[in-house]
């Protein structure tokens, strides 16, 4: 019985731990990049800045947000969206305004290479992702900014800057 609790105590809380980014290891891997990677407190505060970015955008942040992103300037034009394979998907990318060339489904975790090669396919400057940890490629799309493309980052709600469940 110990054994299970113990289970799942860690299938609880390994979620938490497997996202956790320390304020240290965001700071080396932001070093240089600081004009390269832009943080969003929320959808609403990401759909604000990006009416302020030109250029195609690659959306990586699911399609259960991605009506609000409809509210930038030239959404069907400048978005492409990556979501999962699925009828449900689709369906919502179509309802936001999204053509089918502008939406690939697709499974993750992507890899930087997959992220790069998809970003340079599809012309985007700006690659759009939630705080996701290491589970969701969140490092891999991190780095796209070395690269030279553009991170937009979504904190997760009560997301704190470098904080991290160890703290």
């Amino acid at each position: 019985m110990k054994v299970i609790l113990h289970a799942i105590v860690l299938l609880l809380l390994l979620p938490a731990f497997v996202s956790c980014i320390d304020s240290e290891q965001l700071e080396s891997r932001l070093e240089g990049l600081e004009d390269r990677v832009i943080f969003a407190d929320s959808v609403e505060d990401a759909v604000r800045i990006l009416g302020d970015i030109p250029g195609r955008v690659l959306l990586t942040t699911g399609s259960k947000d991605l009506a609000r992103f409809s509210a930038v300037p030239g959404f069907q034009e400048r978005f492409t969206a990556r979501v999962l394979p699925s009828v449900e998907s689709v369906r919502l990318c179509a309802e936001a305004g999204l053509k089918q060339p502008n939406i690939i489904c697709m499974q993750g975790p992507f890899s930087l290479e997959m992220n790069l090669a998809t970003l340079r396919q599809f012309g985007c400057e700006t690659l759009v992702t939630k705080s996701t940890g290491r589970a969701g490629g969140f490092s891999d799309k991190l780095d796209c900014a070395r690269e030279g493309f553009r991170v937009l980052v979504i904190r997760r709600p009560g997301e704190e800057e470098g904080s991290c469940l160890e703290d």
